[in-house]
């Protein structure tokens, strides 16, 4: 995918984490691991207009679009996009079930 982040470079763009945190900022940045960095990053949903300078790893990130040439206009503060949820898929009692994973494969051996 970094290949493809080339095009995007000081352009406008959205991200999506996996946390389900959208922000919006000028791609200034990447590297093969897909971590990025933005400037002038606007993080929706917080109650601030402040921008920030984000470095945002590759691992964390659901999509990043090229925000339309037609809307760069468009305020980040007037757009309103909740927050969605995680995509982390956590699950609370996690060290049984590879725990039985675990027995079951030393069984097998």
């Amino acid at each position: 995918m970094s290949i493809l982040l080339k095009e995007y470079l000081n352009e406008k763009v959205m991200v999506l984490t996996t946390e389900g945190i959208t922000l919006l900022g000028q791609l200034n940045g990447y590297d093969k691991n897909c971590n990025i960095t933005l400037l002038h990053c606007y993080i929706c949903g917080k109650t601030n207009d402040n921008k920030t300078h984000q470095i945002i790893r590759g691992s964390e990130i659901v999509f990043i679009a090229l925000i339309d040439k037609e809307k760069k206009g468009i305020e980040e503060k007037d757009l309103i996009i909740k927050k969605l949820p995680d995509t982390k898929n956590r699950l609370s009692n996690e060290y049984v079930i590879w725990g039985k994973v675990w027995e079951n494969y030393k069984h097998r051996r």
